[in-house]
């Protein structure tokens, strides 16, 4: 497959140039004969797009005549401050899920003891009525 527009060899952001997949968007809708045919953008240009290894996938925009990162590479700053923020929120929320157990389990003991009180008042007094 050669692509005409798209001539970026490898990932802007950490420089990856293992391409795991390439494309060029076709038609399904209008075939000549048995092969699809190729979109074009109404200024000649196609769709064509590539993706690398580390999951950066560049593809060409035919309105703007450049290329354009249509997923963030893994290396990316903006991606690895999502993984540390996301990795923070979860080590609160673990933190949460265990004290919150704690408290359920004192509360649970509280309301035993409770229980456990009532019945033995409750037949105390019945023996002592009867």
């Amino acid at each position: 497959m050669k692509f005409i527009h798209l001539k970026v060899a490898q990932c802007p952001t950490c420089g990856c140039s293992t391409v795991v997949r390439e494309e060029i968007d076709v038609s399904l809708i209008y075939r000549t004969g048995r092969e699809p045919q190729i979109r074009h953008h109404c200024n000649g240009q196609r769709w064509e797009s590539r993706k690398f290894l580390c999951g950066c996938v560049v593809e060409w925009c035919p309105n703007f005549e450049r290329p354009e990162m249509k997923e963030l590479c893994g290396k990316h700053p903006a991606v690895t401050k999502y993984y540390e923020d996301y990795e923070a929120i979860e080590k609160k929320e673990r933190k949460l899920r265990e004290e919150s157990a704690k408290l359920r389990d004192v509360r649970s003991e509280a309301i035993a003891a409770e229980n456990v009180k009532f019945h033995n008042q409750k037949y105390n007094v019945r023996t002592k009525s009867h």
